[in-house]
């Protein structure tokens, strides 16, 4: 009969890795200083999941809205801080479930589920946050910051811009 241990040793991993990495990108967005947002970096640099950047984001908002924006985020930190100890609470008690001895499936799905659901309401308040701030801004402005909070060129039909593709050579003339 096979061992279960590999696979839970696995999935542990990887929940813990997942979370550490999740945590640790929350925590960058969230929490930007005004100084660290007047010295914001190249695109990799604290890039949050899919390459958003909430630091760029704020320095590419006209001076105004910036300035706006800044006040925002500093008046949403406590809760912001609030939802990241949660989801960090929740993140422990689903590692703690899935070390548990004896396993008890249920409780580790619900325990993991329950990791889910607070990690999306810190990413909630964070998007209902820059909603907010772009909510008046012109569709040509908004576009322009979203190209710079990610760190990309964008054709104008929205894809990503890279390296083109040759086209394949003409039948026959290989």
């Amino acid at each position: 009969m096979n061992s279960p241990t590999p696979w839970i040793i696995a999935l542990i991993a990887s929940v813990l890795i997942n979370g550490a990495l999740i945590g640790f990108l929350i925590q960058r967005e969230v929490a930007p200083s005004t100084e660290t947002v007047e010295r914001a970096a190249g695109p990799e640099r604290d890039a949050g999941p899919r390459g958003f950047n909430v630091r760029r984001f704020i320095a590419a908002l006209p001076p105004e809205d910036r300035r706006e924006a800044r006040r925002r985020m500093r008046e949403e930190a406590p809760r912001s801080r609030a939802l990241m100890r949660e989801s960090h609470m929740a993140r422990r008690q689903a590692e703690m479930a899935m070390i548990a001895e004896p396993f008890d499936a249920e409780a580790a799905q619900a325990a993991l589920a329950n990791m889910r659901t607070s990690r999306h309401a810190v990413e909630a308040h964070i998007e209902g946050v820059l909603i907010e701030l772009v909510a008046d801004l012109d569709a040509d402005t908004r576009a322009r910051v979203l190209r710079e909070a990610r760190g990309r060129s964008f054709r104008e039909e929205g894809e990503r811009a890279g390296p083109r593709r040759r086209p394949p050579p003409p039948p026959g003339g290989g």
